[in-house]
């Protein structure tokens, strides 16, 4: 991402082109903020579903 920084716009800028010209991508992105910022029980504990974090990185 640092490395190329204008490779890293043209795939952000495709893939929220998804998320608002798709129904499935409309159904990811509601799902998404429905469930932002909440937790669940996993057999590891608790996490977030979707980290509040907008920086590309996954909860692990």
């Amino acid at each position: 991402m640092e490395l190329n920084p204008e490779k890293y716009q043209r795939q952000k800028s495709f893939l929220d082109g998804l998320r608002e010209n798709t129904v499935s991508g409309q159904v990811v992105k509601s799902r998404e903020d429905i469930q932002k910022g909440r937790s669940h029980l996993t057999p590891q504990g608790y996490i977030q579903s979707y980290p509040d974090n907008n920086d590309g990185s996954k909860q692990q």
